[in-house]
């Protein structure tokens, strides 16, 4: 089941009424275009759109958000809220005893936001297979979170010419501010320099990250988290779902759901791309400060 949708400045709820008649099934497809991210900055106790240099344009944003449930249902109505970017789904159960429609649960999310280019799509950020709660904007499915850890690895030359790997790191707890614009409070910041692995150096980075962190805060040990990374977007899919082991044969931990987002472009739009921007920036500066 395919919904398309053209959004504008106008819109705020968007329902969809689910045509009578329609077979059940199990996956409903939302199709976004003209996606606008919502980013802010903050000067003080002033907050301003992000700068862009005049004249400066972006090609059209889509968004793809499958939404899977866990057996099949009668689908009746779709509600989009295009302020807090909430889904919420109504429907019946697969039986011809059951003619009443109810909020539909027990259903995972996957969300893709991408802009075309020639060759391929360039992907902007991604989640795979959330359960709960489910949300049109990657920024928004943060806020379900207790915690964020944004961990971004680069590589270079030391200073006596080994090969060194520069991780950093933002954590936070997630916040509303501004309708469906989020910033972070109670951060922690985090920095390593290391040898050069013999893996990949973003996953051991993060894995680091993770045992540093929980070492000197581990009130933060338990807590629903959402890992944000620029690396490996064809396996986060299967590290999500536990299929294949994230680091040295252990799956990524319980509790943790991660998130792709890219550092090359978004960063302007999008929190999760503007986290991650960062990340990749203070670990060029390091580089250059160790040579």
């Amino acid at each position: 089941m395919d919904l398309d949708r053209m959004l504008n400045k106008r819109d705020r709820i968007y329902v969809q009424k689910i045509p009578p008649g329609t077979p059940a099934g199990t996956t409903i497809n939302i199709h976004l275009s003209g996606v606008k991210g919502k980013m802010l900055n903050g000067s003080g106790v002033a907050l301003t759109l992000p700068f862009q240099q005049p004249g400066q344009k972006k090609k059209e944003r889509f968004s793809v958000l499958q939404i899977d449930f866990d057996e099949k249902y009668f689908f009746d109505e779709i509600e989009i809220n295009l302020t807090t970017a909430k889904i919420r789904c109504t429907g019946r159960i697969n039986s011809p005893i059951v003619t009443s429609n109810f909020v539909l649960n027990g259903s995972r999310s996957t969300l893709t936001t991408f802009y075309k280019r020639k060759s391929k799509e360039k992907i902007l950020h991604a989640y795979f297979g959330l359960a709960g709660s489910h949300f049109l904007g990657i920024d928004s499915a943060l806020t379900r979170y207790d915690q964020v850890f944004c961990v971004d690895t680069n590589c270079g030359i030391g200073a006596s010419g080994e090969k060194i790997s520069v991780t950093s790191a933002i954590i936070g707890r997630p916040m509303n501010i501004a309708d469906s614009a989020i910033s972070l409070g109670d951060v922690i910041d985090y920095q390593c320099v290391a040898p050069m692995p013999s893996g990949n150096p973003e996953i051991e980075g993060i894995w680091r990250c993770f045992a540093h962190v929980y070492k000197e805060n581990p009130h933060l040990l338990g807590k629903k988290t959402a890992l944000i990374t620029d690396t490996e977007y064809s396996l986060i899919k299967s590290w999500q779902s536990r299929e294949l082991p994230f680091f040295d044969g252990y799956m990524l931990p319980e509790g943790i759901d991660i998130f792709y987002a890219t550092s090359d472009a978004g960063s302007d739009e999008f929190f999760v791309n503007r986290l991650i921007k960062t990340c990749d920036q203070r670990n060029d500066a390091k580089i250059g400060s160790v040579k």
